[in-house]
Order: structure tokens, then sequence, then C-alpha cells
């Protein structure tokens, strides 16, 4: 089949890499997303064809490069045509795959090839020049009451909160020092690049950081040559790469207010396999009341004159007058008060007959029907009504600022009320999947008790179907996407991740890509065990005295390993079962000491030629990229079920009974086999690696769901293995 435009392309930004490079040669799975990304991107105006892709690239496929090639060329070549307003955005999961992206491109660019990027951060991690001047203006006249008029309709003491303009001499000299900073070009204004010299506190960093609802062209500072946020988005609408996390580019897609616009942008979604969870994140709110009720007393007078007069600087009638305002406020702190009294004497009652370990975990897992059932209806629906007025005065004040010429007591006001709406969004956005439940089915919804007292609740909402909302805000608008990881399938296929991700057949192709590993698997052992002692609670000591003892035998003659547990109770279970002498060179997770330090020093101790075996927990089983010596054994404590305290996942498994399905398959086994795959790819990282894994769970070959399971692993030497069982 001859090649495509962005295959010969791709094809001359490789022959570049491999004159730089004499060694490098694309590896077969490489060529394969090379090809299925062009395919793609080759059908831009084929309606008939889809246009999107979910590639599972195992580890080592070099999927990072493999896709920014073809990505590359894509945008060359549409560039060429004329169509200059074409983004490539990639998003990952975690900083260190960004540091990754980041390696490759200055790879390219050495080869000789023209491709420059950009890391996209929020609005919040940039500091504003206008906030930091207003700041220190205020602060120099010493005023305890801003520069403000009452609201003509107002009685009473006008004190605004102290925290508006009260900064200490500490404060001043650094942001004096900020300043110079940035004049100087020593510091590029986003909090990240902080030097430790120059770090300073969340506090203080809320008062000068840049905020979409106060940031405008109007802006004296609202410059490439002046404001940091300004210059960082003209760098970006440069570059041919995006980087961004999965978290901004889903906040940012209703609003591209950051990122460019998805419906003109081609998307990379690396570590795909936390889509969902991402996405979903952006579909859940909560609310708390205390934090509410907090809102309510300490910015109501502020909020009500400081609206008063920000329509008076613009020259327009207020909407409404600053009493009424206050008024309002005033109605929902007695509409909080009341609700939170019914609250807690529901939540008591509802929860009174939980165990201890619920009743520990502060939750009450409610249902559509509790909120008729306890009469809490009519309560919700006053709160979000109120809130409502609330914010909509607010932010109809704030859009009508914008256009008004501010001196520093309005912009410190502005500042305070566009963080505060926020606060009132979500309110109204829990209420209302309170309120309207039946309409969001599935969804979980449940009440938390954060502390002592009736004002320490949340009112928490998470709907379970994220297929629709996904396919709507998602795959219908944006051009092209490539959804890779390295365990997307569970079972051999792709469809548990499309049916999450609301893909169809006809909206995108699927490809697994084969492993450039298989030798190393091969020639690499995997321990079964028939007749371990069974891994529940009922038997945990056997267990865990089982795993300290067949670890200690595996460290016998292994340099480097790694053990993963399920839980806090017994990885301490474990280790106190430890003989002295892997007690002794064991790192265990927890405590003061960071991961990154204890896999620092476990290098270290096995570059010196000691032994060093790692325990820990979930942030252990990925993400974890120990190469050669560094890693040979890898023990694996029993198959991860995840928590059943989860209310999200709770309410799936509830939802899927009604329908006569079986959670346990549907959600629990995808998910189990997915971190099991995660967990066995520590061993692995090279083609020159070797080593030995063992899973400590008989369920691995007595159960036929953890048969499949194995059978979904690569192809290591299989040897079962017999323990000697006391009596």
């Amino acid at each position: 089949m001859p090649k495509n435009k962005i295959q010969k392309r791709s094809d001359a930004i490789i022959a570049k890499l491999a004159k730089f490079m004499p060694d490098y040669e694309t590896r077969e799975a490489q060529q394969r997303l090379i090809n299925g990304i062009a395919h793609i991107t080759e059908n831009s105006t084929n309606k008939k064809e889809p246009n999107h892709l979910i590639a599972e690239c195992p580890t080592g496929s070099g999927k990072s490069l493999s896709s920014l090639i073809p990505a590359k060329a894509f945008k060359e070549i549409l560039s060429e045509a004329g169509h200059d307003d074409i983004s490539i955005i990639y998003a990952t999961a975690t900083v260190s795959l960004q540091q990754q992206l980041i390696k490759d491109v200055e790879l390219l660019q050495k080869a000789g090839v023209k491709i420059s990027a950009h890391v996209a951060v929020g609005r919040a991690r940039f500091f504003c020049k206008k906030h930091a001047t207003n700041l220190m203006t205020l602060a120099a006249e010493n005023q305890d009451a801003l520069d403000f008029e009452k609201g003509d309709d107002i009685d009473g003491d006008f004190d605004f909160p102290p925290e508006m303009n009260n900064i200490n001499e500490g404060d001043k000299r650094k942001i004096d020092t900020l300043f110079k900073a940035l004049d100087n070009g020593d510091w590029s204004g986003m909090r990240d690049d902080l030097s430790e010299t120059l770090s300073i506190n969340a506090q203080l960093w809320d008062k000068l950081r840049s905020d979409s609802n106060t940031c405008s062209s109007s802006c004296k500072f609202y410059s490439k040559h002046s404001c940091p946020f300004v210059k960082s988005r003209q760098s970006m609408e440069e570059a041919d790469i995006v980087i961004t996390n999965h978290a901004l580019l889903f906040t940012d897609i209703s609003r591209a207010s950051v990122l460019p616009d998805i419906e003109k942008s081609m998307v990379i979604l690396d570590e795909g396999h936390k889509a969902f969870d991402s996405f979903a994140a952006q579909q859940s709110s909560s609310v708390g009341i205390a934090n509410l009720l907090k809102f309510s007393k300490k910015y109501s007078l502020l909020i009500a004159n400081g609206m008063a007069n920000l329509y008076k600087a613009a020259g327009n009638p207020a909407e409404a007058s600053a009493q009424t305002v206050l008024n309002t406020f005033g109605e929902l702190q007695r509409e909080l008060s009341g609700f939170v009294t019914q609250l807690d004497s529901v939540f008591k009652h509802a929860t009174a007959h939980q165990s201890k370990f619920e009743k520990d975990r502060g939750l009450w897992e409610m249902e559509a029907k509790h909120i008729h059932q306890y009469q809490l209806a009519t309560s919700l629906s006053n709160i979000e009504g109120i809130a409502s007025n609330i914010q909509g005065w607010m932010m109809r004040a704030v859009e009508t600022a914008k256009k008004a010429d501010l001196n520093e007591s309005h912009d410190a006001v502005l500042a305070i009320m566009s963080e505060q709406i926020k606060v009132i969004e979500d309110t109204q956005k829990t209420v209302n999947y309170f309120l309207n439940a039946d309409k969001y089915q599935p969804i979980a919804l449940w009440c938390q008790s954060t502390g002592e007292g009736a004002m320490h609740y949340s009112l928490n909402a998470s709907c379970i179907d994220m297929a629709t909302p996904m396919k709507e805000q998602f795959w219908n608008r944006v051009k092209h996407c490539v959804l890779m990881s390295a365990t997307l399938r569970t079972g051999g296929s792709f469809d548990r991740i499309t049916n999450q991700l609301g893909v169809t057949k006809e909206m995108a192709y699927t490809l697994a890509l084969p492993s450039p590993f298989e030798d190393a698997f091969n020639q690499s052992t995997l321990h079964l065990y028939p007749n371990f002692p069974d891994p529940d609670w009922r038997n945990t000591q056997s267990h865990s005295m089982a795993i300290a003892n067949e670890v200690a035998g595996f460290m016998g003659y292994h340099q480097a390993g790694l053990l993963l547990v399920n839980s806090r109770k017994q990885m301490d279970e474990i280790v106190s079962m430890f003989p002295k002498h892997i007690a002794s060179i064991a790192l265990v997770q927890g405590g003061l000491v960071a991961r990154k330090t204890l896999i620092e020093k476990h290098s270290k101790r096995i570059e010196e030629g000691q032994k060093s075996l790692l325990v820990g927990m979930a942030s252990f089983a990925e993400g974890l990229d120990l190469k050669k010596e560094l890693l040979t054994f890898v023990g694996i404590c029993k198959l991860s079920f995840g928590q059943s305290s989860d209310p999200r996942t709770n309410a799936e498994s509830k939802y899927l009974k009604t329908l006569g399905r079986n959670p346990f398959e549907e959600i629990i086994l995808p998910e189990t086999e997915k971190i099991l795959q995660q967990s066995v790819g520590r061993l692995i990282r090279s083609i020159n690696d070797r080593g030995e894994i063992a899973i400590f769970d008989s369920r691995c070959v007595k159960k036929q769901y953890g048969s499949a399971m194995i059978n979904s692993l690569p192809n290591f030497y299989i040897q079962n293995n017999r323990i000697q069982q006391s009596a």
C-alpha cells in the first residue's frame, strides 16, 4: 500500500534521527503507531472514517517519540496548506512523563527537526503584576478601611477582612524581589519555577496569582513583555506541541481559557488508562457546609458594598442594592443553620447501625429517595435558589467591572469576589445534583462528616456514566485524538475502556502493539503458588508470614527487590516478620521519607554493591522505572480488588445489580487485572532486563478469573511453587 503524505513526512523526520544517531532504528511497534496516527490524520475530511485512535503501547515501544513524529508531520503539512490554526496538545497524567516528552523534543531538535514545545499550566500558577502592585499600594497607604463608600442603604460599620491588604514587611520584601527577578529575566513568573530563596507561602500567593475574572486586555500590564501569563500564552501559540496534564485538559475543554481550542487540535492522551478518572474528577462536585457558612458571614458585607462600588465605577446602576445583597446573604446563613441542624440529626439516624469500620469512615452513602424521605428537599431548594441569585449578581458585577477604570481598592475587592465565586458555583452545582438526582442517574451521592460538630459536613456528588458527557464534550469536538497507554485492554479486549470513555467503533480505531521485550519475558520467571495461605482477613498472619519467608528466600540470591503490598496494616505486619538480615535491607514506604528519596537510596545501595529491598504500596506499582541490576525481583502480595469504601464504585455496583449485571465481573475484575499488569510491568523495563516475579496469591491458580489474569500477562516462563505449610 502506498504511503500517504503524513507517513512520507514522518519518514523524513526518522531519516534525520537515523543520521544523528547511527544506531537508531524504528521498531515494529513504533512504525505501526506512526502508521496508525498517519492514517487517522490523513482522513481529516472523510466523515465516514474514524478520526481517533485507541492504542495499547507496551513498555519500551517508544510511544511518546512515535506519536510526536507523525503529529509534527501533520502540523507541518497543514501549515504549508495555509491551516496555521491547528494545534497539537499532548496531555499526560504525571510530571515524569512530561519530562520524558521534553527530552524527546530535545532529541528531535538535536537531530535537526524544527520542533518546539511549551508546557501549559493553569492560570493560577502565574504571578499577576496588577494584583501585586495594588497590594503593595494598599499596604503602603496602611489603609484600615479600603477607599470604598458604603452602599447608600447600608447601616452600621463597614469593615473589610484584614487579610485583603494586611501584609507584613517580609511579604513586601518578597514581592519586591519577585518584581526584580521578573524584570531581570531570572524568573518566568510561574510559581513552579520559583527557587528556594524566592518561594512564598500559599496564603500570600493567593493574593498575587492570576485570575480569569480579573484578567482583561484593558490591564496596563497585559502584554507579552510584561504579563507572565500573556507571555506564556504567546509562547504556547507559537509552539508546535503544547504539553499539559489531564486535569487541565478536561477542565479547559468548555472554556479554552488556557489551552488551544480542541476543535482545532490533535490531542495525544498519554497514560490513557487514567483518562476516565481524570474526566470524572472534573464532573464531580462537593461543598463543605462550614466553608459555605464562613464565606457567607465573612464576605457578605464586602461583596454587598463591593458590587455597589464596582457598578458605580463603571457608571452603571447596580443590579441589586447593597442592602438587598446583604439581606440575601442573611437568608443564606439562616437556611444553612436550619439545614445543618436537620442534616446532623438525619446523618446520625442513617448511620446508627453502621459497623465500626463504616462509622470510622464518617460516610453516609445516600440515594435519591433519601432526599425526600428525610425531608431535605425544601432546604436544599431554598439554598440553591439563594446561591443562584448571589452567583448571578457576582458574575455580572465582575463582567461589568472589567470595562471600568478601577483603582487599587476596587481591584482588591474584585480579586476577592472572583476567588469566592467558585464557592458559590460549587454549592449550586452540588445541590443541583442532589435535587435532580433522578435526572442524573446513575449517580453517587454521599454526605461526609469532616470533623467535630454539626457544621462539619460536606455534600458530594459524582455521576457514574461518563460515556455520554465525554462523548459530547470531548470526542465529538476534538479534531483528532490518540489515546494510548501500556495497559488499556482487559481480557484481551478494548471494550471496557471504550465503553467507559464513550468511544464507538465508528469514532476510533483500536490498535494493540507488540512488545519489544518478548525475549526478556521468555527468559524471566513468574512464580505462582497453588497452595499459598489464603489472603483473606481470617488468615492474614499466616499469609504475611509465608510472604516474609518467601521474600527472604528470593533476596538470598537477588541484589535488588521490590515488594508490593495492598495495605499499610499488612505491610507493617510483613516487615515485622522479616528475618533481621532482610529487615536491615528493607526500605519501607511511609513516614516522612518521600518516595523519590527511597528510590534514590535504593539505587545508590545497588550501585555500591549492597542489597536493597523496596517495600511499598500502590504508588510503587506504577511509574517506577528501575532497569537492569537496579531491579531483578518483584513480589506481589495479593491481587488488588480495590476499596469497597469508595462511594462512587459502590453506587455503580448497585446500579449494575438493578440491571441484572455482575459488578464483580464488570468493575472489580477489570480494574484488578489492570493493576496486576502495571505491577508486573515494574520488572522488565528494557530489552536487557531479566528477573523473577512472585505472586503470593493462590487465587491466580485456583480461580478461573485468576487464570484469565495470568493469561493476560506477558509470556513469562511460569513456575508453580508449593510451599511447606505449618500444621
